[in-house]
C-alpha cells in the first residue's frame, strides 16, 4: 500500500472501497497499480490509499516473488536469489507487542519494520 500515486504505474479502479489497519482506522482506496520505484523489486498489485503517509508491503508478497525475507533481533533484510540485500530495516516497533508484521520503504530503501520479535 502507497499514499503516493507516482510510485504506481498502470494504476485502475478497486472494487474495495476502504482498507482497515490494525487500530481499527479506514483508509480511503482510490486505486490498485503496479511498483515501479527503480532499485526496488517489482510489486504488482499495490493499493493506492488516500492519505497514507507510509508505504506498506507484506511480507508475504515479497515472498511469493521469490525474495528472502530475513528476521533478526536488531534488522531485517531482503535479499534477492543471488543473496544481494535490496532493502533493510532496523526495529521501530514497541517491544512486548505482537502485531501484524509490515515493512515500509522510503525513497533510500530503508525500511521502517512495524512491530515484531525475535
Amino acid at each position: 500500500m502507497t499514499g503516493i500515486d507516482k510510485y504506481l504505474e498502470d494504476v485502475r479502479p478497486y472494487t474495495t472501497n476502504y482498507v482497515t489497519f490494525g487500530d481499527g482506522a479506514k483508509g480511503k482506496i482510490v486505486g490498485i497499480g503496479n511498483l515501479i520505484k527503480h532499485g526496488l523489486p517489482r510489486l504488482d498489485d499495490v493499493l493506492l490509499v488516500k492519505g497514507l503517509t507510509a508505504n506498506l508491503i507484506s511480507i508475504s508478497q515479497l515472498c511469493d516473488l521469490g525474495l528472502q525475507v530475513n528476521f533478526t533481533k536488531p534488522e531485517c533484510q531482503i535479499s534477492d536469489e543471488k543473496g544481494e540485500v535490496l532493502m533493510r530495516g532496523t526495529s521501530v516497533g514497541t517491544k512486548g507487542v505482537s502485531q501484524n508484521h509490515l515493512l515500509s520503504f522510503d525513497d533510500n530503501k530503508v525500511l521502517k519494520i512495524i512491530n515484531w520479535i525475535c
